[in-house]
């Protein structure tokens, strides 16, 4: 090979694999604006901001007009401590609206996120009639693991397909409401405009795939890569069915 031909060739590699560059937003139709996260005693917190940091990082990065509420059945901090356990370890989260204040206004609210915990049983009574109540005004639900159990209870999962982690679904599916499509293997599953996650860390898979279909897939990619998150790009894509022996 010629000199000058190798240099040309060494040349081009900085472009090649150059470090990658936050790409613009291009789609800026009907986004979602108004975002919650419904909260309980006994939340998981990974659950819940396994979506909700990589929302916080997409709005930073494009200045999205955005709101957030963190939305529970009442205005007082919810802890990540069941209320029925003993344990002492835990943190609590400010609560910025409660079902009430939703459920009897026209307040907007487009993509609720519903994470799961230790608490659903407790959470199921008032959870359940304020997913039922806000969904038509909803432009997507989000669920990570039991938060899947407590969004069937609505009834607004029955007919579709959806899915929980597989521990859960080892030991609690005979619990779950049989009009509901479960499916396994699953990392995330998208059915309409319901996406539910298996456990806590599939949420980084399922928002970044949401993410994709709403703001674009180079912003997801992008936002993998700041997290340096080796994520799964196909819904199906889920190792942990072979190790809890699906």
């Amino acid at each position: 090979m010629r000199a000058y031909t190798l240099m040309n060739l060494l040349g081009s590699l900085p472009a090649a694999f150059s470090a990658p560059q936050q790409p613009p937003l291009t789609n800026t139709s009907a986004l979602p604006v108004h975002f919650g996260l419904l909260l309980f005693p006994g939340f998981v917190a990974l659950d819940a901001y396994s979506v909700v940091d990589i929302l916080n990082t997409l709005s930073l990065k494009y200045n999205l007009p955005a709101t957030f509420d963190v939305i529970a059945e009442k205005k007082t901090p919810v802890s990540t401590i069941p209320s029925a356990s003993s344990s002492t370890f835990g943190q609590s989260v400010v609560v910025t609206a409660t079902y009430d204040e939703y459920l009897t206004s026209e307040k907007l609210l487009d993509v609720l996120i519903v994470p799961g915990g230790y608490g659903i049983s407790s959470a199921i009574p008032a959870a359940a009639p304020f997913i039922k109540g806000v969904y038509p005004r909803l432009q997507y639900v989000l669920t990570v693991c039991v938060g899947a159990f407590i969004t069937a209870e609505s009834g607004i999962l029955d007919g579709r397909n959806a899915t929980v982690s597989k521990v859960n679904w080892k030991n609690k599916m005979t619990r779950a409401r049989k009009e509901v499509n479960w499916q396994t293997p699953a990392r995330w599953v998208t059915h309409d405009n319901i996406w539910t996650a298996s456990a806590a860390a599939s949420g980084v898979d399922m928002v970044l795939a949401w993410i994709g279909h709403v703001y674009g897939k180079p912003v997801a990619d992008y936002l993998g890569y700041e997290y340096e998150f080796n994520r799964a790009r196909n819904s199906t894509d889920d190792a942990f069915a072979e190790i809890w022996q699906f």
